[in-house]
């Protein structure tokens, strides 16, 4: 290799916009990021930040800044230390946003598993039966036609598609070639419709 140890090398190549050097990256960083997101993510309720969608965000941001030359050329511990440092923010941002919501009273139990005050569900989770009925069945396509209006084009409906057919936000956002705050953003538009 050249004056540089493999990560540096790696990290320039990436800077050069060489997309398999990127992929080689992540691999060396995975694992360990993805640990230190969900140590940080640590008591924050699943729907609202998953530690591999943290990872690869921060992933995402580090590649941003190296496209854009916003770094010096960083040794592996300082390339560490940068990637943590972006992963644990955007952990921390997800923690800031989920208290928020808990303050103004938008959260508690999953807009998506929610019960009224008389105990019966409402949202999604009314319709958790193994053989829905034809008035759930009904009921759930009115609710589908209110939530596809609320939706501004065909790209928050395919994320909603998706996002009932189980998908990850990162599987959802890659099978659209989207990123992932879009898919985040469409699927919380999606809760704040159900939990009026």
């Amino acid at each position: 290799m050249s004056q540089h140890g493999s990560i540096t090398q790696l990290f320039l190549n990436v800077a050069n916009g060489d997309e398999n050097a990127a992929h080689d990256l992540w691999e060396k960083f995975r694992k360990r990021l993805i640990g230190l997101a969900r140590k940080k993510l640590e008591g924050v309720r699943k729907g609202a930040g998953d530690e591999e969608d943290v990872a690869i965000e921060a992933f995402h941001s580090l590649l941003k800044g190296a496209n854009a030359g916003r770094y010096d050329i960083p040794s592996r511990d300082e390339l560490w230390q940068l990637l943590a440092f972006i992963a644990v923010r955007k952990a921390n941002g997800i923690r800031r946003k989920e208290n928020a919501e808990k303050r103004k009273g938008l959260l508690g139990e999953s807009a998506i598993n929610a019960v009224n005050e008389d105990g019966q569900p409402i949202g999604m989770e009314m319709f958790a039966e193994n053989e829905p009925s034809p008035a759930s069945i009904a009921q759930l396509n009115i609710l589908i036609h209110e939530i596809h209006e609320q939706l501004k084009d065909a790209i928050e409906i395919e994320i909603l598609t998706l996002k009932l057919e189980g998908y990850s936000h990162r599987e959802t956002a890659e099978r659209l070639g989207i990123g992932l705050w879009r898919v985040r953003k469409t699927v919380e538009k999606v809760e704040q419709y159900l939990t009026k």
